[in-house]
């Protein structure tokens, strides 16, 4: 008598369901049954039973919260979010997808992490690029106002913006975050609630938060108190993006006779202007003024002040000392990098280049001139390294570096290459050579 399946779910799990249908009411008899033994020893024929996975549930319970959070990403990746009229946040797969970018109406973009993704379509779109890392370290209140600038130009123009980052998670919702806790007087939480119930991944990393929180603190309070902000490059990547940056300790030690500075004091500003500073620095430093006043409320027209000719009103950046400005004021150490990158930049070589490459061309035409001398020489002890000699001139000239001249037995008494050389060169122009005077063409 055939047994009875007692677990016809488990059957139904793990068994092909063609299978068992035409025996239904047993689990041992079916054709994919194992092979038995009779009582007799003799083989019962049936062959060897198979398990079909294939019906198994790939998830056997809810999705867990690291699986919810990467398909999450994944579907907002691909969305276009608008956040508000006419400002949309996105990810790098939404930016370089023309034909999303299309039915959104996008006309201008804002790109956060230009180091990593390029303007797209810049023939067809307007583009503002900035070079933005995703750390809490990242100073990005100091290009804030850049965005402001763009969105509202936008805007007048009746355009769209899309903002967009890797993921559209944490940079670029910041920046939108911003704009519109000033375009709609609210604040960080309750922008930042508003933004999430749109786009549900949008997460400003700490750092972002904080410097967010400070703003709105800045912006709302009675006094506008006294501050310092120093033009200077937004990064390294983008040297001759001039931004405004907070000083910390805000006295006249921080002041720098190559940089432009604007000074709040209660309710008026200033622009001090060092003696050296560079006429974008200048030109940076009104822009800035003009964006504190249109985005937080600054005072209007700010004086500029010129290195030298301080007002008494900004005694107070001495912080009690009685030092005179004129000591006091000098290049500031930590800022060297920031002024030689826009120098860099600006003139499209280092600077002082014109004088480092005529004295390294006057350099590599003497010693062009001395490896000659040395090649007829060295033609005269070995034929070998006469033939070899001239090309070698010949490439150094070209390559700016030093010949390598052949070195042959005969000259192993006479040490190095350079040092033979220089014993050559000695014995060809006398004892002016001594004092460092050299005869040769120059």
């Amino acid at each position: 008598m055939e047994a009875q399946c007692l677990f016809p779910n488990i059957r139904e799990a793990f068994f092909d369901r063609s299978t068992w249908l035409e025996n239904e009411g047993t689990c041992g008899n079916d054709v994919h049954a194992p092979a038995s033994n009779s009582e007799d020893g003799q083989s019962s024929g049936k062959v060897p039973m198979k398990l079909d996975l294939s019906a198994l549930s790939r998830h056997d319970g809810p999705p867990s919260e690291l699986q919810a959070r990467r398909e999450k990403y994944a579907f907002f990746e691909k969305q276009c979010s608008e956040v508000a009229e006419g400002l949309f946040l996105g990810s790098d797969v939404v930016a370089r997808n023309r034909e999303v970018l299309k039915a959104a109406g996008i006309t201008h973009v804002i790109n956060c992490v230009g180091f990593l993704y390029p303007a797209y379509f810049q023939d067809e779109l307007t583009y503002l690029v900035l070079y933005l890392q995703d750390t809490p370290l990242e100073d990005i209140a100091a290009v804030l106002y850049d965005v402001f600038d763009f969105i509202e130009a936008a805007k007048e123009k009746n355009g769209k913006v899309l903002l967009h980052c890797s993921q559209g998670v944490s940079r670029s919702a910041s920046l939108a975050i911003a704009y519109l806790m000033w375009k709609q007087n609210k604040t960080f939480d309750s922008t930042l609630a508003a933004v999430k119930a749109i786009r549900g991944v949008a997460n400003p990393n700490i750092g972002f938060t904080c410097q967010l929180l400070s703003w709105q603190r800045r912006r709302t309070q009675p006094g506008r108190g006294k501050w310092m902000h120093r033009v200077a490059p937004q990064c390294s990547a983008a040297p001759l993006h001039l931004v405004a940056k907070p000083v910390k300790d805000a006295s006249v030690d921080e002041l720098d006779p190559r940089g432009a500075y604007i000074i709040q004091q209660d309710s008026s500003m200033i622009i001090w202007k060092g003696r050296q500073c560079h006429a974008k620095f200048l030109e940076a430093a009104e822009k800035a003024a003009r964006q504190f006043r249109r985005y937080e409320g600054a005072a209007e027209a700010p004086a500029i002040i010129s290195e030298g000719l301080e007002h008494p009103t900004l005694g107070w950046l001495a912080k009690g000392n009685k030092h005179d400005w004129a000591d006091a004021v000098a290049e500031v150490e930590a800022y060297n990098s920031d002024f030689q990158a826009f120098a860099e930049a600006d003139s499209g070589s280092p600077p002082d280049s014109g004088r480092a490459s005529s004295r390294s061309n006057a350099d590599s035409a003497r010693l062009s001139n001395s490896s000659r001398q040395d090649s007829a020489r060295m033609g005269s002890r070995s034929g070998d390294g006469a033939s070899q000699a001239p090309d070698t001139a010949r490439t150094c000239e070209s390559s700016g570096r030093a010949p390598k001249t052949p070195r042959t037995p005969a000259d192993d008494d006479m040490g190095s290459p350079n040092q033979r050389s220089r014993k050559m060169r000695r014995a060809d122009s006398g004892p002016d050579s001594r004092n460092g005077s050299f005869t040769g063409s120059q």
